[in-house]
């Protein structure tokens, strides 16, 4: 029995997996490489699916034909690659259908659990889908328990791997992970207290990473060539952009290091090169990119519930993911913070060997395995969006709604919350809870995802009386929400698990008479 680990970044794949002397140890793809690109070509000839390298390769050809960039989309049902034929999703299973194929290969058996990392603040629609998009590409996750979660936040994870490589677990440590992916920025706080990690806050930004940092050069060349910004090249065939984008990128990261880069734009007929230089590119890409991660930072440090945290409370501050690779950007770090940034040995690496690190603990609770030192007990989420209630009361067929926050953000993990509701009319027979997700503060109800739901028809008959619905919100380490709502005048009650892997609507504001109806 083998175990594994996968980060799913927007830009490559990491795998770490048990080989047959029982570490943890990166996959490798058929090029020898432990990051696979994370990038699907279909050829349209013979229908065939290439991934990583061999995608990236034949996307200079056939970029029309090549799905890129996808982790932003995913939770999105919309079928957006390959003529419209597949979603984020459909193209997650192809790809993860070879990332088995190399972790197996190099554990020398069938994975039987996988730890899989989620950007802190993805909606529960992203998890939803990369739950589903496990199931499809034959990944096992593990169930989620008291030890941890199958699908750990990757700040969390990445706080996992540099806490264990400093020996931490056994002090009481506040440490801040700045993660800068390739298209998703989250900021955790975490504490490391008697071998457990608990998440104290975090926040994130949705469509923001390296990738954007790559964009910004692109604008910058565009912009110093009197050319539309780069959204608006729609001229240039699908070859000169993807073309165009990886010199981007690759000077991108020539830039940390050197004075100015030169950049060849291929126009159409005219190809052009153009001289960039370092401080312009700080001012025009990095700094108003990082002036967003650090108002993140300031709200992770602001949104810790019932305790006041400042930077003076942190002894680390780590920067992860590939992007941080960048001495400009660790430097913003901690000018922002005042606290002198912690380098992990591979900041691209920190998500995965910390995933791989909850993989062995989940495997030694489950399974028992002994003589095995994971140098932790416990990892526990915070509630990462606030989590509302959205009542409908329903008389003579017509509907009033009302919401109000019923978990809020940063919550620590587990916890018990108990709320008292009544109805708005006397003698009321009918109402409908709906218990969603708001992406943000001040979120709309149609901004919000459906978690679950209940609708009860056929009330006793009851002048306004307050409290009459108690509603016990109890969530466990992992940040899994369970719902109990009980009428004290007839005695009914219904329970609803609020799951990442509901198969429930986004935006599911009507049928009230639904599928969760009590007699």
């Amino acid at each position: 029995m083998a175990i594994a680990a996968i980060d799913f970044g927007g830009g490559g794949v990491k795998i770490m997996v048990e080989n047959p002397l029982h570490e943890m140890v990166p996959a490798l793809d058929d090029r020898g490489q432990p990051v696979i690109p994370t990038a699907v070509f279909r050829s349209q000839e013979s229908g065939e699916f290439l991934v990583g390298v061999e995608a990236l390769q034949q996307g200079f050809v056939d970029s029309e034909n090549l799905a890129f960039d996808f982790k932003r989309h995913l939770g999105v049902d919309d079928k957006l690659y390959f003529g419209k034929t597949a979603s984020a999703e459909d193209v997650y299973v192809i790809l993860l259908k070879q990332c088995v194929g190399f972790a197996e290969r190099t554990a020398g058996e069938k994975i039987t659990f996988w730890v899989a990392t989620i950007p802190a603040n993805s909606p529960d629609s992203a998890k939803r889908h990369l739950r589903k998009a496990c199931e499809r590409a034959g990944i096992t996750l593990f169930p989620d328990s008291e030890v941890g979660t199958g699908m750990p936040s990757e700040p969390t994870a990445a706080a996992v791997a540099y806490g264990l490589s400093k020996n931490l677990a056994d002090e009481k440590v506040l440490i801040l992970i700045v993660d800068i992916g390739s298209t998703t920025t989250d900021c955790s706080l975490v504490e490391f207290c008697g071998r457990e990690a608990q998440v104290l806050a975090t926040e994130g930004i949705a469509n923001l990473g390296g990738m954007d940092i790559t964009r910004a050069l692109q604008d910058l060349v565009l912009k110093k060539l009197k050319l539309p910004p780069a959204k608006s090249f729609d001229k240039w065939d699908g070859e000169a952009r993807f073309e165009f984008f990886t010199r981007c990128d690759e000077g991108k990261l020539l830039l940390n290091s050197k004075r100015d880069v030169r950049i060849v734009a291929p126009v159409p007929g005219k190809p052009e090169k153009v001289q960039i230089f370092q401080n312009e590119f700080a001012a025009t890409a990095y700094q108003p990119i990082l002036q967003k991660v650090a108002a993140a930072m300031d709200k992770t440090i602001n949104g810790v519930r019932g305790r006041k945290v400042s930077y003076n409370d942190i002894q680390y501050l780590v920067p992860v993911g590939g992007p941080c690779k960048a001495e400009s950007i660790r430097l913003f770090l901690s000018e922002h913070t005042g606290i002198a940034c912690k380098e992990h040995p591979d900041p691209g690496m920190a998500v995965v060997e910390g995933a791989a690190r909850i993989a062995e603990a989940l495997a030694a609770a489950k399974f028992g395995r002994r003589g095995k030192r994971v140098g932790f007990t416990r990892v526990r989420e915070c509630i990462p969006h606030n989590i509302a209630i959205i009542a409908a009361d329903i008389v003579n067929g017509a509907v009033v709604e009302w919401a109000d926050v019923l978990i809020p953000k940063n919550l620590p993990a587990p916890d018990k919350k108990k709320t008292d509701y009544s109805t708005l009319y006397d003698h009321q027979t009918s109402i409908h809870f709906r218990f969603v997700q708001a992406p943000k503060d001040g979120a709309k109800p149609e901004e919000c995802f459906v978690l679950g739901r209940i609708t009860w028809h056929n009330l006793p008959l009851e002048r306004v009386r307050t409290p009459r619905f108690e509603i016990i919100a109890t969530f466990d380490s992992a940040a899994v929400v369970t719902i109990d709502v009980r009428d004290r005048v007839s005695g009914r009650s219904e329970r609803v698990t609020l799951s990442t892997s509901a198969e429930l609507k986004q935006n599911d504001t009507t049928g009230f008479g639904g599928e969760s109806d009590a007699a």
